[in-house]
């Protein structure tokens, strides 16, 4: 069986109430510190060791956040009263992006996390997804040639006979997963030839199966690092409310109040039809991409490559005439893995990017070629229509508390 003829249904994250945080923006440093102005007809070449070059050019906006600003950002839960509208900043990006997993950073770091409820409703559902992952090992195993000892015959028929859906991860269940995943053939071989094919398990399936006994307790609850691990797909939309208080220095008295909600919705094709009732009233677009994918094809397309299927999806996105007007937050995410994959496959990312030539081992050579093969998609944009280009790790609370605080000062101070 091929990996990319096996499937897992991913599950959801529903829609939660926020609690409240308090925030000072700072500098980013990760923001781009190349400015292009609208409608120069120069070709920007990048760095000297990368032939990136895209023109017309749009804005690649560096005033945000101000290191010399004298406000001070109260951020807090907030609900819309009937009617009332707010500045709505949408979340978009391909499937495995890594959306959903900074709208949960956000929840989690800045907004209380989750309630127990909550954590409870998604255990469940992580213990499908390990159920998932597991049987995607075994049944990669069968066909790869790799023999583990015969003891461990049992586990794999066991294994083989669970049902995703409908059967419980029970201890006894996790003490045939555990002492399979101890065997270093199967952890580690098969585990490393698995996690670097196309398709298969998610990126953190390894945490998981590390602590399927701990999951498979009957009063498991979800930490907030299973939640940022596990690997859903996003089928609905998730919606976060806050308030702005923007305060200055100078009067303490003067404020300027805005409310926002931040929206994510699931990148995978099948759920890409129901964008387009969410495009109405957008003021600001955040697209993530995932910079790891490199190596990777569609969950939903084997032959596609998920790098190119971003490509295109942000060149469409950006392009389209409702968002001409709209300031785009690029998102380049997955920072860690992206490290990791340079060094384990190199080669994949010079036959992904052909026109790179600067040194794979040097990652801001490798970052500025990503984000510059995808700021050359956009074409000509309206004044204060800016594109901020930046990296993230959705994994990092430091890294997705930066992102935050660079968007809600931006909206609490917009240039125009």
């Amino acid at each position: 069986m091929k990996l990319s003829q096996i499937k897992f249904n991913r599950f959801s994250i529903k829609k939660h109430q926020m609690g409240c945080f308090f925030s000072t923006p700072k500098k980013n440093p990760n923001i781009s510190n190349k400015t292009i102005p609208l409608n120069d007809n120069s070709n920007y070449t990048g760095d000297s060791n990368n032939n990136s070059s895209y023109s017309p050019s749009p804005i690649i906006d560096t005033s945000y956040p101000n290191s010399n600003s004298s406000s001070k950002l109260v951020i807090k839960a907030a609900e819309f009263e009937p009617g009332e509208q707010g500045v709505k900043v949408l979340m978009l990006g391909a499937g495995e992006c890594g959306k959903t997993t900074i709208w949960r950073q956000i929840k989690i770091s800045k907004f209380g996390g989750f309630s127990e409820d909550e954590k409870m409703a998604n255990a469940s559902a992580i213990k499908i997804s390990l159920i998932g992952d597991i049987k995607v090992m075994v049944d990669y195993l069968k066909s790869s040639g790799h023999n583990l000892p015969d003891y461990l015959s049992q586990n794999i028929d066991t294994i083989n006979d669970l049902n995703v859906i409908d059967d419980e991860l029970t201890p006894e269940i996790a003490d045939v997963i555990d002492e399979l995943w101890q065997n270093p053939v199967f952890n580690t071989t098969i585990y490393e030839e698995v996690f670097n094919s196309s398709v298969g398990i998610g990126e953190y399936a390894s945490f998981f199966f590390d602590n399927v006994k701990r999951i498979a307790e009957t009063d498991y609850l979800p930490t907030n690092e299973d939640l940022l691990k596990v690997r859903f797909r996003t089928t609905g939309i998730n919606t976060m409310t806050f308030s702005i208080d923007n305060r200055t220095s100078n009067n303490l008295n003067e404020n300027k109040t805005v409310k926002a909600t931040l929206v994510d919705v699931g990148g995978q094709q099948s759920e890409r039809r129901k964008w387009g009732q969410l495009f109405k009233n957008v003021s600001y677009l955040m697209f993530v991409v995932s910079l790891s994918d490199f190596d990777q094809k569609c969950f939903e397309e084997s032959d596609l490559s998920r790098t190119e299927d971003s490509l295109k999806l942000f060149e469409s996105i950006v392009n389209t005439e409702v968002f001409k007007n709209t300031p785009f937050f690029l998102v380049l995410n997955k920072k860690d893995l992206f490290i990791q994959k340079l060094k384990a496959k190199p080669e994949e990312f010079k036959k992904t990017y052909p026109n790179f030539t600067g040194n794979v081992a040097n990652y801001a050579e490798c970052f500025e070629h990503v984000k510059n093969e995808f700021l050359k998609r956009a074409g000509e944009r309206a004044q204060g229509a800016e594109i901020v280009a930046c990296e993230a790790c959705a994994m990092e609370e430091a890294s997705i508390s930066e992102l935050f605080e660079m968007v809600t000062e931006r909206i609490a101070s917009p240039k125009c």
